[in-house]
């Protein structure tokens, strides 16, 4: 049980270290290979593309669409992350 919960501790840490918030409770499997998306016309010259990724749903894994965000710096993106628990997802974050 200590080591589980330890293992745990670990993951949050370093998600948070990395920047990012990773989501728990994903699939055994390995997210489905990346949809290509063509992005919709910008909104503005300020604005970014932070294109789409698999997200796990309940017991399955479904595609969030990407979207324009107004730049907040550099955008590093996000990444999925085998562990010993399953795949995680460790969301993108800015940079300034």
């Amino acid at each position: 049980m200590w080591a589980c919960t330890r293992n745990l501790l670990i993951l949050i840490a370093l998600g948070l270290a990395l920047g990012g918030t990773p989501t728990f409770a994903q699939g055994l499997s390995p997210p489905p290979p990346v949809q290509v998306e063509r992005p919709p016309p910008s909104p503005g010259p300020q604005f970014v593309w932070i294109a789409g990724h698999w997200a796990w749903a309940g017991d399955r894994w479904v595609w969030a669409s990407g979207r324009w965000v107004e730049a907040q710096g550099t955008w590093i993106p996000g990444r999925h992350v085998s562990t010993p628990q399953g795949w995680i997802y460790q969301e993108g974050r800015w940079t300034k």
